[in-house]
């Protein structure tokens, strides 16, 4: 078993109940041990609009590649492409940050995106 920490984030106008469905789907790859709130951040990319985002701790028996086929799978399949992209659009965004206690994304341990989810999921995580 693995155990991983995941970030997610939406910054078009659904974007509450985009990232609530993802963590739903995430429940089918990951027993979640701990979850944090969907809460609301700036965006400090250009577009400067507001995302929602959450943060997920769990055990898989995916490996790392297998998650992040299946997160990017579940991105394109809720409208992130390449048109998205250019438009600044964020359906959906589903990252592996952290996979059994190494930071594969140490940038974003220093953003509030992920970290003021992630001080939700309480000590030991």
């Amino acid at each position: 078993m693995n155990r991983v920490v995941i970030s997610l984030g939406s910054n078009v106008e659904d974007r509450m109940a985009r990232v609530a469905a993802a963590m739903t789907w995430i429940q089918t790859i990951l027993r979640c041990t701990a979850c944090s709130g969907i809460y609301e951040t700036d965006d400090f990319h250009p577009t400067g609009r507001k995302y929602c985002n959450a943060v997920m701790a769990g055990d898989t028996a995916l490996s790392q590649g297998e998650i992040d086929a299946a997160a990017r799978l579940y991105e394109l399949n809720a409208g992130r492409d390449e048109s998205a992209r250019r438009r600044g659009d964020v359906p959906i965004d589903i990252d592996l940050v952290i996979c059994n206690g190494t930071v594969l994304r140490p940038r974003d341990m220093e953003r509030e995106y992920f970290l003021r989810g992630y001080r939700e999921l309480g000590p030991g995580i």
